[in-house]
């Protein structure tokens, strides 16, 4: 229940729904999409002469989630990059929903933020007092390196110990 997207637009085809997300990288402006994936931190690159959504881009993520939250199969990806031909700074892909991808990766995740950030602020209230939020606080470890099997090194300067401890 503490899951909710805000997809560009919902779009009908027949009986079919999926959804539209539209970018416009202001810093890739005047190039074509083509063009701009020649940058390792553009949100797409080339794949067989096509412009594609990377699978390991925040995009990537944002777009299965908002699948996943509104039950549709598919979502229009378009990158629009204002180099003054319209169909030229145009591109659209239609990436489909991925349920393992959902279940093993970004699902995880969401349950991981949620337990380790929202619920202690919603009980300390700790952007009201300290204005940060605890995932900038010690102790926490991003849910890719919990994964990952991430050790946790605690110190005592005072009695110069180091407490090691794999998080479970």
């Amino acid at each position: 229940p503490y899951i909710a997207v805000s997809p560009d637009r919902i779009i009908l085809e027949g009986n079919d729904k999926g959804v539209l997300e539209v970018k416009c990288p202001a810093s890739k402006r005047n190039m074509t999409p083509a063009e701009a994936c020649k940058f390792s931190d553009f949100c797409c690159h080339i794949v067989n002469g096509n412009v594609e959504l990377k699978k390991t881009h925040p995009f990537y993520f944002q777009v299965q989630g908002q699948m996943a939250v509104l039950g549709v199969q598919w979502c229009d990806f378009a990158v629009w990059t204002d180099n003054g031909d319209l169909w030229d700074s145009l591109s659209v892909e239609r990436v489909y929903f991925d349920q393992f991808f959902w279940d093993s990766e970004v699902l995880p995740g969401l349950h991981y933020f949620y337990r380790f950030c929202i619920v202690p602020e919603l009980l300390t209230r700790r952007i009201k007092r300290l204005n940060f939020l605890y995932t900038t606080g010690k102790g926490y470890v991003p849910y890719l390196k919990y994964k990952e099997g991430f050790y946790l090194c605690e110190g005592n300067a005072e009695a110069l110990k180091l407490c090691i401890r794999k998080l479970k």
